[in-house]
């Protein structure tokens, strides 16, 4: 036995049956319950009743309020589409890149090398930071070096980045030109407060730069130009391979 309250809804429904009585209910014989709870509906309780005053005596379905229900309900709105996935976002930047390189070398001559250099350090850095990746190494940094600002006189903080004689550096020790007007590129002071960053594949390596301390090693895996040719670094060395040759493999051709 299930009990009701009889106090239906503007739109003729009752609230759900109960299993607890509690005074001014009515008792809802079970027979009545597939009435009150049809099958096929998207709403319950839409019924008319007769009682004695303790007991439902007589249930029936009441369609016309049902209906006039129905007919008030908001137009249902379709669920939003899922987000894309990683891979799906990947792969739509990789056919934007490709459209845009395309345009990019139609248009080339229109672009100066330092712009030109920009526009694919962007894509780059969009890509990566699309994948969810930092830019935390020497060779991520090369990639999207054509952002880095070209060196000026200043005041230039540990961990600042910047291009300067076809390479790009970082100040690993704080200067103030105002104080030290000689750490300036191509001065001996410069190496003492900048490193070159060096690449880890052959699209990133830059000049090679004589080692100055441990700040700066060539590091093993890492690559570098010299002598018109691309040079990749077998052990950790402080020399060039004419210094020790050893320490460096030949890997591209001449003219690089």
């Amino acid at each position: 036995m299930k009990y009701l309250y009889n106090s239906p809804s503007n739109y003729g429904a009752y609230p759900a049956l109960q299993s607890s009585f509690v005074p001014g209910m009515l008792a809802f014989p079970d027979e009545f319950q597939p009435i009150f709870y049809p099958e096929g509906k998207q709403a319950a309780g839409f019924v008319t009743i007769q009682h004695d005053g303790e007991t439902v005596t007589d249930c029936r379905w009441n369609e016309e309020a049902y209906q006039a229900y129905l007919a008030d309900l908001p137009e249902p709105v379709d669920p939003p589409d899922p987000p894309p996935s990683l891979e799906e976002r990947v792969t739509v930047m990789e056919k934007e890149t490709a459209a845009l390189a395309a345009a990019i070398e139609r248009g080339a001559e229109l672009m100066t090398d330092k712009q030109l250099a920009a526009l694919t350090s962007s894509i780059y850095l969009s890509r990566l930071t699309l994948a969810g990746e930092p830019l935390d190494t020497d060779d991520k940094r090369l990639r999207a070096s054509g952002l880095y600002p070209d060196w000026e006189p200043g005041v230039h903080a540990q961990g600042d980045i910047y291009n300067a004689d076809g390479q790009t550096w970082e100040c690993f020790s704080a200067y103030d030109n105002a104080v030290y007007p000689d750490i300036r590129p191509g001065e001996s002071a410069w190496y003492t407060f900048n490193r070159p960053l060096h690449g880890t594949s052959p699209e990133t390596a830059r000049p090679f730069v004589p080692v100055q301390g441990s700040h700066d090693l060539y590091l093993a895996g890492e690559y570098m130009t010299l002598g018109g040719a691309l040079w990749r670094c077998k052990s950790d060395t402080n020399f060039s391979p004419e210094e020790y040759p050893e320490a460096w493999e030949e890997s591209g051709g001449r003219d690089v």
